[in-house]
């Protein structure tokens, strides 16, 4: 199973609200490369016509992906994005598992606030019919309308709601406010106690892959502005779970040996996952989002410095920093470069023969103790060799953010790296030695 990621930049077609960001940070966080960025318009201030615009959108994006064969996983600012999810699947048999602590059932005409994303559900029961839908983590119902109206459906509730859902397929969708304010409070609406904890959820999440295939998920409404760390951790847990599945049993532990397996090929081979690509998967334009992030530590600081004898007191002592334009210590410059370029390893040069250059290096912005980097790297350049059939170059523009969305270090880099399929000697304009 083939799962897209499908980032959607804006809060009920709202680009600029604080939610607008947490798509592509649940994507760096797990280091997978969005295939699809929605484009947002202005928003002119109509909820329901801006979530429509941007939804048109979602749902071409999902038609996309099916249509080559991939599970669409979509990560939006707000719950709308649904029904544009549903349309785009296209299929007529599939349930919905709306994992929420709110229902998101009401109508134009009970809303007391005309807050669009709280008729999302109700939007997505005009095209699947309500008993092929389970509600889990509900515990927030408003205005009495909307109560009555659940109660009145027939949604699936309580603990055997899954077990009455009758499809072989089903969209799952996350809205992080279904966990417990104890586990995790970065999301829209304010935090209603009684939630999920992390380990209901991920069994919620084993049950729901044990029992149907999964068609498509959304996780949506995370607001890394309001994050102390905790809500990340819980949703890409969360989203790891449901797209690689797994179980919490533990395995006995085997006192047998084996032999140690080094080539990649052959690892691969066994399921592992991929590390680093050959020179026919990397395609100008795609962007990486590398994972994990990383923290810098003091001590991180003061033992690079002290490896590499740069023992300049801005980065090691805290009285001279103190006096010093930041107010505090700077990271070193080099330790931000190879942190970046460690964590792009994996998923640029895991297979190079050899790194041949670093281009253009800058730090626009300092780094300090206790910040958290997050990098991307955006292929810029892939060429054959014109003498070696077995290999070629890439080159790569990586991104070093930090927790704000600074943008704190840049550099280009050119690998060299082997084909899969070795091809004839190429001749043309463009390719490398």
């Amino acid at each position: 199973m083939r799962f897209a990621i499908i980032e959607v930049p804006a809060m009920c077609g709202d680009g600029g609200h604080p939610a607008a960001v947490g798509p592509a940070a649940l994507t760096a966080a797990l280091g997978m490369p969005a295939t699809h960025r929605v484009e947002i318009p202005a928003y002119g201030g109509d909820q329901r016509a801006a979530s429509d615009a941007v939804g048109e959108r979602v749902a071409d994006a999902v038609r996309e992906v099916v249509a080559g064969d991939g599970t669409p996983v979509v990560f939006a600012g707000s719950c709308d994005v649904a029904a544009h999810v549903v349309a785009g699947l296209g299929d007529p048999d599939v349930g919905v598992v709306w994992i929420d602590a709110h229902a998101d059932f009401n109508t134009p005409e009970t809303s007391v606030t005309g807050f669009w994303p709280g008729m999302a559900l109700a939007q997505v029961a005009r095209a699947v019919p309500e008993e092929r839908i389970a509600l889990i983590g509900l515990r927030d119902l408003s205005p009495p309308a909307e109560a009555e109206r659940l109660e009145r459906s027939d949604i699936r509730l309580g603990d055997g709601a899954l077990a009455g859902v009758d499809a072989e397929r089903v969209y799952v969708h996350v809205d992080l406010d279904a966990l417990d304010p104890s586990v995790a409070r970065a999301y829209v609406d304010e935090p209603v106690p009684g939630g999920l904890s992390e380990e209901q959820l991920f069994a919620t999440i084993d049950a729901i892959r044990e029992r149907f295939a999964i068609a498509a998920a959304t996780v949506a409404t995370y607001v890394p502005a309001r994050d102390d760390g905790a809500t990340l951790r819980a949703a890409t847990a969360a989203i790891r779970r449901l797209l690689a599945g797994g179980s919490s049993q533990s395995r006995p532990m085997s006192t047998e040996t084996t032999s140690i397996e080094t080539d990649q090929a052959a690892r691969e081979a066994s399921g592992a996952h991929p590390y680093g690509r050959y020179l026919e998967e990397f395609q100008v334009g795609d962007v990486y989002k590398h994972w994990p992030a990383k923290t810098v530590t003091e001590a991180d600081d003061h033992l690079f410095c002290l490896i590499t004898m740069n023992h300049h007191p801005l980065h090691i002592n805290d009285v001279y920093a103190q006096a010093s334009q930041q107010g505090r210590n700077v990271v070193v410059g080099p330790l931000v470069y190879s942190l970046a370029l460690g964590m792009s390893v994996s998923d640029v040069s895991g297979k190079a023969i050899a790194n041949l250059a670093t281009e253009e290096l800058s730090h626009p912005a300092p780094v300090f103790h206790g910040d958290t980097l997050f990098v991307e790297s955006e292929v810029l350049e892939v060429k054959e060799s014109r003498s070696k059939p077995d290999r070629g170059t890439v080159r790569v523009h990586t991104r070093v953010y930090n927790q704000d969305g600074t943008l704190v270090a840049e550099f280009k880099r050119v690998v060299l790296v082997p084909r899969r399929t070795p091809g004839e000697t190429a001749t043309g304009e463009g390719n490398v030695e």
